[in-house]
């Protein structure tokens, strides 16, 4: 069988005897996807197989193995070799000891009919379950296992076996059509969030924005101050003006009261290191509190236009009311666009906005409709450059 990679930490020169412990596992693909157990304990993913028994073969061991932990038998003449992942590391539980594994992986087709579990006592304590999962989906959750009593390793082999699976073609990249909301996400935030504006494909098909602060003057003359995503940034009129596009003013709000007084406003682009602050400002929202203020921030006269800026983030763009536009007629919320007049850069981004302290971007509530979760998390996220797409 050959060889598919190794895995050699070179961390046993003082060991001084070795224990091998070999074991065989199956590769079930149907559809695009692979059967594998998955630890809801520890929220990770194996492919069926395990331990060879003393005078046992990797075939038989990989046979019982599939059927004790994932309830798929295995039709034995569908069984192909694809390959040996060699493992060498110091033992976790014995720093004198050598560690030396060979996992036999084999490709195969199990019956359609599945049937009960037959689960040791710490795997049932780990709830094992077989699922037929989606290649992708394996590997992230192997690369971020939290806690686990195992060493990473073993997830790590897992998640390079499937790339290579990928890569070879046994797994083709399966599309999943979505038009109409699924049936598993009714009645999760994804479904009752319409009352707040929000359609169930933004949760499936999420594109991520910029985050920042736009801030303007009330009629009584105190700071304004609100956090905008959903928008965009171009350049118009045969170069000579740049604009921005908020894609969601809430018609309701301060904002765009303000907007359509004074038709002038500050954005405010803010690194993590003042992201709870700007958030603050959602809570001080009232007509006689001076928000920026309210959030323990610092706001500073704009220089071409009359609005506040925010001293603590790292680019103002001063900017003016252009135009606005229901994106469907009598929406409650509007599309505007502003032209920005001019900037006030922090020298330190001259050169760089991007990075662990540059622009944040919003990712909005991600949902996998396949496999849902109770609960999901916004998130910030940062922009790492990837590749270089050349000089000009």
């Amino acid at each position: 069988m050959r060889m598919l990679f190794e895995m050699d930490k070179k961390d046993y020169s003082v060991c001084t005897h070795t224990f091998t412990r070999n074991s065989a596992r199956s590769i079930i693909i149907r559809n695009g996807r692979v059967a594998m157990v998955h630890s809801l304990k520890y929220d990770y993913y194996k492919f069926p197989g395990g331990g060879i028994e003393g005078e046992e073969n990797p075939i038989d061991a990989m046979i019982r193995e599939t059927r004790e932990e994932a309830g798929l038998r295995v039709i034995p003449e569908t069984v192909k070799e694809y390959g040996i992942v060699h493992r060498i590391q110091k033992s976790d539980k014995d720093e004198t000891e050598c560690f030396v594994q060979d996992n036999y992986y084999y490709l195969c087709e199990a019956e359609d009919e599945s049937i009960a579990q037959d689960l040791d006592e710490y795997e049932a304590k780990e709830s094992y379950r077989l699922e037929f999962v989606d290649p992708a989906t394996a590997i992230k959750k192997n690369r971020n296992v939290q806690e686990s009593p195992y060493n990473k390793m073993m997830f790590e082999r897992e998640a390079r076996v499937l790339e290579l699976l990928q890569t070879e073609g046994y797994l083709k990249t399966m599309k999943n059509a979505y038009s109409e909301m699924p049936e598993s996400m009714k009645g999760t935030y994804a479904d009752v969030s319409r009352d707040w504006g929000f359609c169930w494909k933004e949760f499936v098909m999420t594109v991520p924005s910029p985050m920042f602060l736009v801030t303007t003057y009330k009629a009584n003359g105190l700071t304004n101050a609100c956090m905008q995503s959903w928008s965009t940034f171009t350049s118009a009129d045969h170069g000579k003006g740049y604009y921005a596009i908020l894609g969601s003013v809430n018609k309701g709000g301060h904002l765009y009261s303000t907007l359509k007084e004074k038709r002038e406003a500050v954005i405010n682009f803010f690194s993590s290191d003042y992201y709870d602050a700007c958030m603050a400002t959602i809570k001080h929202n009232e007509m006689e509190t001076d928000e920026i203020a309210a959030a323990g921030l610092t706001a500073e006269p704009a220089s071409w236009i009359n609005a506040p800026m925010i001293l603590e983030c790292f680019m103002n763009l001063e900017c003016r009311y252009i135009w606005e536009k229901e994106i469907v007629q009598g929406d409650d919320h509007a599309m505007i666009c502003l032209e920005v007049i001019g900037a006030h850069i922090d020298e330190a981004y001259l050169a760089d906005k991007t990075g662990e302290k540059g622009l944040l971007y919003n990712i909005h509530y991600q949902l996998n409709p396949e496999h849902i979760e109770k609960t999901n998390h916004d998130y910030a996220g940062v922009i790492v450059k990837k590749i270089d797409m050349g000089e000009y």
